[in-house]
């Protein structure tokens, strides 16, 4: 209580210039505080913002690939099912047939090659190479349709050249198929 009698006995002692000056400090010490305090506020809320935005980013990006990893599982689901709707699929043996249906056998120059390579677990990607010439754009068209028609087999290169000594194209194709690999 001592302590508070002094300061009303001061502050009762000071004339007006001083006490203005006194009180003009305490105003200002006030204001300062009162700023800090919304400056620290603001700041606080930006940060939160920015965090927020940050957060909202990254919600997007794992939406984003969890879609991407449900048509994965959908497209799987297709491979595997149409894989096991006929399990001794050969692909030269397809080929050679519908080769064959189109009657342009003649026009094979490279005899089809296989290759086979593993691209994900459980599935192997098996290749078929072949080109041709003087063929025209009618039966390249006939033979791309007719491979389009069976859905497990794709059109993975397609080359073609026009051939400068008659009106006709060289074509490169390469058609690709997927296979069950057998797990241990």
């Amino acid at each position: 209580m001592a302590g508070l009698e002094k300061i009303t006995n001061y502050l009762k002692n000071l004339d007006t210039k001083e006490l203005y000056r006194l009180l003009g400090i305490v105003f200002g010490v006030i204001t300062l505080l009162i700023i800090a305090l919304i400056y620290s506020y603001y700041r606080s809320i930006g940060q939160l913002q920015q965090q927020l935005a940050t957060t909202n980013k990254n919600r997007d990006e794992v939406r984003t690939i969890l879609e991407k990893y449900d048509t994965v599982l959908q497209q799987q689901k297709k491979v595997d099912e149409i894989l096991s709707q006929d399990k001794t699929f050969k692909l030269k043996d397809y080929f050679n047939n519908v080769v064959e249906a189109l009657g342009i056998s003649r026009l094979i120059s490279k005899e089809a090659e296989l290759s086979s390579a593993d691209l994900v677990p459980n599935y192997a990607e098996i290749k078929l190479d072949v080109s041709f010439s003087e063929m025209n754009m009618k039966q390249l068209s006939d033979l791309l349709y007719k491979i389009e028609q069976n859905e497990r087999v794709y059109t993975k290169d397609l080359k073609i050249t026009k051939n400068l000594k008659n009106p006709t194209i060289d074509v490169s194709l390469v058609i690709a198929t997927f296979e069950a690999t057998q797990t241990a």
